[in-house]
């Protein structure tokens, strides 16, 4: 059966099964010994109580025979009846004391000596019956002899025998109220017996109950609690279950459980902290290459744009100026096509390295589109913008590309715009502006730097 299976159900099986049987056959021997202690002490008694009857008996047939003998000899009648009523008994006085010896207890000296006694008077007592009857008959009437031989019955005999019978049932009495005593006695000893034995039966049941305790609720509220420190996520401390039973077993099973799952999360955890910094590393990477140029390093015009369009937004709020720079390689067709697109984007590279070393760190510079490049100059107005633009023209026409011993010397036409105090252009209509001066610089022969003023100025 499904109920036996394992080692803690038949140990609880077999604590309790043994502490019931235990307390039952305590119980059922206490309940036996009683019964046998008080039957045993009602059969002496009625033993001992049936003595002292016979010889109540004995005493009372005793004086029947003295009564009818006197009535015989004082007022005689049919003599024949009576002489045959008193052989008659006579005959039950031995009958009696046959019964008296039978009953008595071989082993009990005081009572045979007591009962015979009661033999002696009896016997003595019977023949002094007889020798009264004689007596009578031989003197033919209730004569002197008979008279003095009925007197020597009545107050020797009779009462000798009736004290030796009193003696006899007051020893029955004392016995029997000795084994009534005993058996008080030995009820008492059994009912000590019984408490102490009520006492070994709890230490015993304390004991059960304790190792139940410590075998079962004890390992049942550590497990229980173990496994609430892993449900709260507490893997690192183990069950103290160390038992070679089912408990044990779960508890070691528990335990690997939480190893495996603390090594688990460990690792989750390590691949989480190695996936959120990839995936942090690739979000910069995403960010740069959102709003990088990927071949020149600089700002793309995405980027460019939002850039430039808070810095204008700043002006117009502060009423600064800032200005606007828009730029080409002049006839980099040419260059692609001569010396190869490597060469055209080594040109575009150097080339953007040469105006972040003239820009400041305020400054919004970006790649626009192919050849052309766009600077936003917070804080700057036109004049200054020139001069920024003439220094980066310069650096530009000092890049010289040679090939097969051909030399092409780089340039580039420049448009400026300014915002004014009293302007209110937005990015687009700037970038439109520096776009028209450039045109005009290209227009005018390149190598220019024009303004939406369409002033120029020419750069050698």
């Amino acid at each position: 059966m499904k109920y036996f299976r394992g080692n803690i159900a038949r140990q609880v099986i077999f604590t309790y099964a043994s502490l019931a049987l235990f307390v039952f056959g305590v119980a059922m021997a206490s309940i036996i010994v009683v019964e046998y202690v008080r039957q045993a002490a009602i059969v002496q008694a009625r033993q001992h109580q049936d003595k002292a009857l016979l010889s109540a008996r004995i005493r009372s047939e005793a004086l029947a025979l003295t009564n009818d003998i006197q009535l015989y000899v004082v007022a005689p009648g049919s003599e024949t009846s009576e002489t045959d009523a008193i052989d008659a008994q006579l005959a039950r006085l031995e009958e009696l004391l046959q019964l008296a010896f039978a009953s008595v207890d071989s082993n009990n000296v005081d009572e045979s000596f007591a009962l015979g006694d009661i033999r002696q008077y009896l016997i003595a007592f019977n023949v002094q019956a007889r020798y009264v009857l004689n007596t009578y008959d031989a003197e033919g009437s209730y004569g002197p002899e008979t008279q003095k031989q009925m007197a020597i019955l009545v107050n020797n005999y009779q009462p000798a025998l009736f004290d030796s019978l009193e003696k006899f049932a007051e020893f029955e009495s004392a016995i029997t109220d000795a084994s009534f005593y005993q058996a008080e006695q030995s009820i008492i000893k059994i009912r000590i017996g019984l408490v102490l034995l009520a006492g070994v039966t709890l230490i015993s049941t304390i004991i059960m109950v304790w190792q139940v305790v410590k075998r079962f609720v004890l390992p049942l509220i550590t497990l229980t609690e173990g496994v609430k420190q892993m449900q709260a996520g507490i893997l690192n401390i183990p069950i103290a279950i160390t038992t070679q039973d089912e408990m044990g077993e779960l508890a070691q099973a528990l335990n690997k459980m939480a190893s495996e799952v603390s090594a688990s999360r460990e690792q989750l955890e390590q691949y989480a902290a190695t996936l959120e910094a990839q995936v942090e590393e690739r979000t910069i990477e995403l960010k740069r290459l959102a709003t990088i140029d990927p071949l020149t390093g600089i700002l793309n015009r995405r980027q460019y744009i939002y850039l430039s369009e808070l810095l204008i937004a700043e002006a117009e709020r502060y009423d600064t100026p800032i200005s606007v720079i828009m730029f080409d390689i002049d006839h980099f067709k040419k260059v692609n096509d001569t010396y190869g697109h490597a060469k055209g984007d080594e040109v575009l590279k150097h080339i953007s390295q040469i105006v972040l070393g003239q820009i400041r760190e305020a400054d919004i510079f970006g790649r626009y589109g192919g050849e052309e490049f766009t600077l936003t100059l917070p804080q700057t107005p036109l004049k200054k913008a020139i001069q920024m633009t003439q220094r980066i023209s310069i650096g530009i026409q000092q890049i010289l590309i040679s090939e097969d011993d051909s030399v092409l010397q780089v340039t580039a036409s420049f448009g400026i715009t300014a915002r004014g105090s009293s302007n209110h252009e937005t990015l687009d209509q700037l970038l439109k502006n520096a776009d028209d001066a450039l045109y005009d610089a290209k227009r005018n022969g390149r190598n220019q730097i024009c303004t939406y003023s369409r002033q120029r100025e020419k750069t050698e």
